[in-house]
Formats: C-alpha cells, structure tokens, sequence
C-alpha cells in the first residue's frame, strides 16, 4: 500500500476534480466512479484507491474492511487501470493515456515502474485533484492545510483500517516463528559464494555476506560482484524458509542507461554441515548482471561448510553438487534444484513421529 495525501477531507460541492474529464468519464472502468461523482456534487469526501487488474484482491480487502469501519461519511472510491504495465508502449498509445498519465507524478510510480511484478495499492486523497483553502497553483512553502476536527478523522480512520489489514495479512502474532524458524547457521557474519553462469563464455562470481538479522525475520545484506556492491534487504519466511532480498533504492549505473533494480528470492536449505541458498536472481545487479531480457538468472550460493570451497576444480569428489547447479539453466536447474529439494525433505522428516503426518493432513 503506498499513501499519497491522506489528509485532505473536502465536503465542499465542486471541490473534487478529475483529470482530463472528457476522456475520464468515457473509461469503461471509469464511468461509475465519474457518475458517483457527479451525483455526489463532486464531493472531495473519499479516499481514493487505485491499481491494476493484479492489485485488485488486495485493494478489495482495504475497501471492503474501511466499508465496515465507523465513520461511514469517509467512502472509498476505486479505480482500477487495464494496463499492467502502465507505462509500456501499448499504454502509451491507448486513448486513455490522458488520464493514465498522471500516475507519473504519484509516489506509486516507482513501484509500476521499477518493480511491476509487486501488488501495490495506491491510497490517496488525490492530491491535487481536489481543492483546499489555496489553490494548488498558488501555494508556497509556507501555506499549510488546515487541520480540521474532519479531516483528523478521515486521516484515522485511512490509518487505523490499513493498519488492521496488514495486521490480518500477517497473520495472529502467536503464529510468527521469530528467530526459531532460522535455519542453523543462518545468522549475521554468514558468507555465502556462488559463480553465476551468465552465457557460454561468460561467469560471475558473487559473494553475499548477511548482515544483520532481526527476530521478526527482517535481513540485511551486501552482494558483491567484481563490477558492483549492492546493499539488499528483505525478509525471511520460516513457514517456506525463503528469504527475499532487493535492492531499495534503484540508482542509474554511469555513463550508460541501467538502472539497478536487483531482486533474489530463494530458498535457504541446510547442506551437509552447511547452507546452501538457491533460487532465482532478476532485474539488473551490475553492468554484466542484466536479467531483463531473459526474465531471471538461476542462483547457488553456499557457504565454506557446505562445500568446503567455492572453487569446483578443488572440491573433493561429490562435492562440488552446487558448484555444477550454479552453471546449469533452465529445466536442467530446476530438475536438479528440485531433486536437492527432496533429498533434503526426506532426511528432514525421515526422522519424524507418524503424528507428523496426521497433523499436516488436518492443517491441509
């Protein structure tokens, strides 16, 4: 959810307008939010929430939860824009493009645009659309908007709604396996090594060290490659024992027009002594390390005790498994990946109670 002006409450006939109003009200998805409007005396009395047709389970859950909430004289009104990627050529030619555009200027942007594979809900009062004690052309720094009884209790209740369904996405507290549900060995210091296969004449090799970590799951840390360092962090699933890591904020690599957007999502798995983390690797995350076109990149790390070393060529016989799953693409990686996985799995469970079982049948 990313919030853009949640304060300004406006009740005043005329106060709310819409971008573009001649192309506005003909937008199929439009019309019934326009004719609301409309019948409303274009009230400024919403919140506005807006994403595309992927966004929309997740905006439905805010709607329908601020619906129940009090104050019932605090509405939403939503939108939901056809494009994935809303700033693609395809929207760029839509007749609509008009009214699309104007998500260029929200802070929304950067997530449509650096990062469309995310769900994200844009929550505003619209911002400049609608009216306040200035008129937007004419405010300085110094002009303020008034901060009145209704306008505190719209903000409220924006607030204390998006704090309730984050709070049912996580999930009861009591269900939070905190600092248990790391793997051994997964903890700050950890070094993990790997050679990406980029091409046929071409590797990478890759270091990532974690940082710090936090009970709630919260990870820290550094990939280096021989062209670039990069500072990620994200967030490790116990239930999956997944951690996912990106880079936060995307910068131009100079002289040239990449921009870094580096995403890893994988799995941390016990291996031998030690931990191995595969998984995929996407976006740009360094001059050579552009995953645009081939949508991802497969990845194998692993630290001293699981291999010994990150170098294949000194590894004792049987050893080098992940060194060889590193330069492997495509099916061959995932059916290999896949066949680790399950031997894994088995020397997990191979140990467990029969009870084990009859509980993950009930839990299904």
């Amino acid at each position: 959810f990313i919030l853009d002006g949640v304060l300004n409450y406006n009740n005043t006939p005329g106060a709310q307008t819409v971008p573009e109003p001649d192309v506005f009200r003909t937008i199929p998805a439009f019309s019934n939010l326009y004719d609301e409007m409309v019948a409303d005396g274009y009230r400024g009395n919403f919140i506005a929430t807006i994403g595309r047709q992927k966004d929309v389970p997740l905006m439905s859950v805010f709607n329908k939860k601020f619906a129940q909430a009090d104050s019932p004289q605090f509405k939403t009104r939503d939108v939901t824009i056809q494009h994935m990627d809303i700033f693609g050529p395809q929207a760029r030619a839509d007749p609509y493009w008009p009214v699309y555009r104007h998500i260029l200027h929200a802070d929304v942007y950067g997530f449509y645009k650096v990062h469309p594979e995310l769900k994200a809900v844009f929550v505003t009062d619209t911002v400049y659309l609608r009216g306040r004690e200035t008129q937007w052309g004419a405010l300085t720094p110094a002009d303020s908007v008034t901060l009145t009884e209704d306008r505190l209790n719209f903000l409220k209740k924006t607030t204390d709604v998006l704090v309730s369904v984050l709070r049912d996405m996580a999930g009861h507290h009591a269900t939070c396996k905190g600092a248990d549900g790391f793997p051994s060995g997964f903890k700050q210091g950890l070094r993990l090594d790997g050679t990406l296969h980029l091409n046929a004449n071409s590797r990478q090799n890759v270091s990532l060290v974690v940082n710090s970590i936090e009970a709630r799951g919260f990870v820290q840390a550094t990939l280096t490659s021989p062209s670039m360092t990069l500072e990620l962090s994200g967030m490790f699933n116990p239930d999956e024992q997944q951690v996912a890591l990106r880079y936060q904020e995307p910068h131009k690599i100079a002289p040239g027009p990449l921009t870094v957007t580096c995403t890893m999502i994988g799995k941390v798995l016990p291996f031998r002594s030690g931990l191995v983390y595969m998984g995929e690797m996407r976006g740009v995350c360094g001059e050579k390390m552009v995953f645009d076109q081939l949508g991802y990149q497969n990845f194998v790390l692993f630290n001293s005790q699981a291999v010994g070393t990150p170098d294949a060529s000194t590894l004792p016989r049987g050893n080098a498994t992940p060194v060889v799953l590193a330069l492997m693409g495509g099916i061959a990686f995932t059916a290999a990946a896949a066949a680790i996985a399950f031997i894994l799995y088995k020397q997990r469970v191979s140990g467990l109670p029969s009870t084990y079982w009859v509980m993950n049948e009930n839990k299904a």
